[in-house]
């Protein structure tokens, strides 16, 4: 058990670097470990992939794009299909909200800022909207993994269109590999 859990820490936390310096609209990222019975699911997004925007909500519309949003990321169910022979139960979802206790962060963004010249602030704080992500992790619990032979995505790219590539990289104790998917390929297959 602790050698699963160290390997998916590892794996976990490189992917996680690997992540976090690439942001690129219509592009998002999905680390996958599979160790013994675990499987976890990382993803990762620019929120414009996600929500269509990425600065802290400023309309009731953009209010409620979020809450549905963060709503539909928790149904996992509805966003990838695993293989019910091998009895994957969620255990987990973790969502990173960049716009958690948004009206804290706008107001200590605003007084750091009233020290910059206007100018400075529009620049620095359009750079901030730039660069918004979101990570979302799923963690499951398999009965039966060695039936665990791939997921499909499909889930993911019908409820966020703006996702127009998704980048994949996946790892088990055996084997790891990458794949690129698109609308018209979201299928992970472990085994080839």
């Amino acid at each position: 058990m602790y050698k699963s859990v160290c390997f998916l820490s590892f794996v976990m936390t490189s992917s996680f670097s690997y992540a976090e310096s690439a942001h690129q609209h219509g592009i998002a990222l999905l680390d996958v470990v599979m160790s013994n019975q675990q499987f976890v699911i990382e993803l990762h997004s620019p929120a414009n992939n996600i929500l269509g925007f990425e600065h802290q909500p400023k309309t009731e519309a953009q209010q409620q794009q979020l809450t549905d949003s963060l709503s539909l990321l928790e149904q996992a169910e509805n966003l990838y299909i695993v293989p019910a022979q091998a009895e994957c139960t969620l255990k987990q979802v973790q969502i990173e909200n960049p716009f958690e206790s948004g009206e804290n962060k706008e107001h200590e963004e605003h007084e750091e800022h009233e020290e910059h010249e206007e100018h400075e602030e529009h620049e620095e704080h359009e750079e901030h909207e730039e660069h918004t992500d979101i990570t979302v992790s799923y963690s499951y619990h398999c009965q039966q993994s060695q039936y665990l032979n791939g997921i499909d995505t499909k889930g993911l790219f019908k409820h966020f269109p703006n996702i127009e590539i998704l980048q994949v990289q996946w790892v088990n104790e055996k084997k790891q590999s990458a794949k690129t998917l698109t609308q018209a390929d979201t299928l992970i297959e472990f085994n080839q």
